[in-house]
């Protein structure tokens, strides 16, 4: 059930992507470094996903987020970037959208 909710949610957000967060990666070389590599990494929803807390767009991105399972080491192994940077770097593209969970 909480991963079909999950699935469901996520959809919503791929219908709409906005081509304009392509701006945002255009002129950063480690920001376009992380979103190649994370179209390979392996996200999954948490086993047990917590419960939904309203229906607002924020509030679903926030869920979505908050109950996808990835691997951070694995994301900079990729990208050929240190971890702390890709955390740093992935908070702005996960506000803008720019990587969906």
């Amino acid at each position: 059930m909480g991963n079909d909710l999950f699935t469901e949610r996520l959809r919503r957000f791929k219908e709409n992507e906005n081509p304009e967060v392509v701006l945002l990666i255009a002129d950063d070389p480690e920001f376009t470094k992380i979103v190649v590599a994370w179209t390979s990494l392996d996200v999954r929803p948490v086993d047990k996903p917590s419960r939904l807390p309203g229906e607002s767009e924020h509030e679903i991105w926030d869920w979505l987020w908050a109950n996808a399972r990835y691997s951070l080491a694995d994301l900079a192994e990729t990208s050929s970037l240190t971890a702390p940077l890709v955390k740093r770097k992935l908070k702005p593209l996960i506000g803008n959208r720019s990587a969906l969970p």
